[in-house]
């Protein structure tokens, strides 16, 4: 199974303003490639390892500024730990979680 998932503007037009990462592994059988505008994630492609997709798409559709770790969203070793600890807790729903278990403690 090779698998490819896109979401968003993967090929822009105009190359202006745009910042594009790309990253294909040794073997040739993965392949990654991020769109960014002003720091925010407009698009990506995925083939071949698609697991961590969804983490991006979720990045993309929040409208997140990844401007300081966005080197590593084509990395292999990316995942949740790669995110600031206030985007891991916000993506897995643990900040509102924490809130309401304070709010009890009142």
């Amino acid at each position: 199974d090779f698998r490819i998932l896109s979401a968003g503007l993967v090929s822009p037009t105009d190359q202006n303003g745009y910042q594009v990462l790309t990253r294909r592994d040794d073997s040739g059988s993965s392949y990654k490639k991020i769109v960014m505008r002003d720091g925010v994630v407009v698009g990506f492609l995925f083939a071949g390892k698609i697991d961590k997709a969804g983490i991006v798409y979720w990045l993309m559709k929040r409208g997140v500024d990844v401007t300081a770790f966005a080197a590593k969203l084509v990395e292999d070793d990316f995942g949740l730990i790669s995110l600031p600890q206030a985007l891991r807790d916000e993506l897995l729903g643990t900040h509102a979680l924490v809130r309401e278990q304070n709010s009890g403690d009142m």
